[in-house]
């Protein structure tokens, strides 16, 4: 039952906050007062400007906007229940939809202009939700895996390599390890791999990948116009983004995870356990892990904004389909509905990840209180 309270009450302050950062969100909007009708017809006349705005959505005031917005998600397209409801929404535009698209994605042209973009957000959502938590996984493994180990040999030549090297990793900035990682990827005389690997990653389409090898029923038509092999040859490439997320992510893990394991060997009851015959596998085993597992759990958790932060780099210097890249693109002609979506995904996907760290924890805990 507490558990249960715990999760809903979580789940409910997830979603106030998700509506407090869209309220943010669209004060910058406001603040900024940028005319869209302006912006796309120029000087094209008053009327012109006008059918743009009514065209977007756009000419109602910023509070209507936001209420619109949030009406459309939380009840359904407005226009189609003017009747029922009374004409409660009446005149108000607020379609089921995260938003209309106030430019075309010129980078990966996968949905025109002024049209609703929920599948391409879904799209995006899944690739990067996909890289993240495999890089996550990956890098949270193997830090533990070298930091457990770095901190039983303290002060001995594992140790010291370990440290140098990840020392390297800590200083030299993401973009410059996702480069590195591309140009050796690409030259030939590396003998990895040839070809442009941002231009073969840009063609993977993960969500039809899932649809596929999860739906048999519709299967012919998933496959339509898609080759499943070539795809399966050109996800190894999906390995570089993998890779650079990886090694920019170990490195500040790792020094956590050694100084965590080194304070708690050196406190009183691991010195206990050691007189009372106990051996090293015991003592961590039975005693130092289950005590230092919430903290490095706890650990995790910290890691994830900075994790978010350098997916968001990986993905754009790879060109990869996912939400962070979309984001950054649509920054430049600042595409607002894509932009007040996407940050509510990510604000979601990382609250929601925090309430999975801090179930584990409660149950790591409940587990070393029995």
């Amino acid at each position: 039952m507490k558990l249960g309270r715990f999760i809903l009450v979580r789940i409910l302050l997830i979603g106030l906050q998700i509506f407090g950062i869209s309220a943010v969100l669209f004060s910058v909007y406001a603040l900024s007062n940028y005319d869209v009708g302006v912006g796309h017809v120029g000087l094209a006349g008053l009327e012109a400007v006008k059918a743009e705005n009514e065209a977007l959505g756009t000419n109602y005031t910023y509070t209507d906007q936001f209420f619109n917005f949030w009406e459309g998600r939380l009840i359904g397209d407005c226009d189609s229940l003017s009747e029922a409801a009374g004409n409660f929404f009446s005149g108000k535009d607020c379609g089921q939809t995260f938003g209309v698209s106030w430019e075309s994605d010129t980078d990966f042209g996968r949905y025109r202009r002024y049209a609703p973009f929920d599948d391409v957000i879904i799209e995006n959502a899944i690739s990067s939700i996909l890289l993240f938590v495999i890089a996550f996984v990956v890098y949270a493994g193997i830090s533990t895996f070298l930091g457990v180990v770095a901190a039983l040999y303290e002060k001995r030549l594992i140790d010291s390599v370990l440290r140098i090297l990840t020392s390297i990793g800590t200083a030299v900035p993401a973009i410059l390890v996702t480069d590195f990682i591309i140009r050796v990827g690409r030259d030939p005389q590396y003998d990895i791999i040839q070809g442009d690997i941002p231009a073969k990653i840009s063609q993977l389409n993960i969500r039809l990948f899932v649809e596929v090898i999860t739906s048999n029923m519709f299967y012919s038509t998933y496959t339509s116009g898609f080759d499943i092999e070539q795809f399966m040859q050109d996800s190894w490439y999906l390995l570089y983004p993998i890779m650079a997320m990886v090694i920019i992510s170990t490195s500040f893990l790792f020094r956590i995870i050694r100084a965590l394991f080194i304070e708690e060997l050196r406190k009183s009851y691991v010195r206990t356990a050691k007189s009372k015959g106990l051996s090293r596998n015991q003592i961590i085993r039975r005693h130092v892990l289950p005590n230092i597992m919430p903290r490095i759990i706890n650990t995790f958790a910290v890691t994830i904004p900075i994790s978010l932060t350098n997916a968001a780099i990986v993905e754009y210097m790879f060109k990869y389909n996912g939400l962070a890249n979309m984001l950054i693109s649509s920054s430049a002609n600042f595409n607002f509905p894509v932009l007040h979506a996407g940050g509510l995904i990510f604000v979601f996907f990382s609250s929601t990840l925090m309430l999975v760290n801090d179930i584990f924890v409660g149950m790591t805990d409940k587990v070393r209180s029995d």
